[in-house]
């Protein structure tokens, strides 16, 4: 599947064997991960430190998630408010809490 600035769509790889392909402004791959916990989301702010910056994501209901990553990845990935992102969850241990 191919992620279009309009939003994702289906498009064919081999434009010989499947036709012609639309045009597309921005184009990103998504491949297929072994994570079950995928949320797109939309990044809300970055906060660039000496190494590590940390991100902001909306996910959908207006959640928020916050991830801490290299300043040298957030820069390679362009990450900047309003781009679209996937956020992955791959955790060994969840841990739950109650006030009772």
């Amino acid at each position: 599947m191919f992620q279009c600035a309009g939003g994702p769509a289906e498009r064919p790889r081999d434009e010989a064997a499947e036709g012609p392909r639309e045009p597309c402004d921005r184009e990103v791959i998504l491949v297929k991960l072994s994570a079950r916990n995928q949320f797109p989301a939309t990044v809300r702010s970055v906060t660039d430190g000496a190494v590590m910056s940390e991100v902001t994501v909306e996910i959908e209901g207006g959640h928020e998630l916050v991830a801490a990553i290299t300043a040298e990845s957030a820069r390679r990935l362009g990450l900047a408010p309003g781009k679209r992102v996937v956020a992955v969850i791959k955790a060994t241990e969840v841990i739950l809490a109650t006030d009772d």
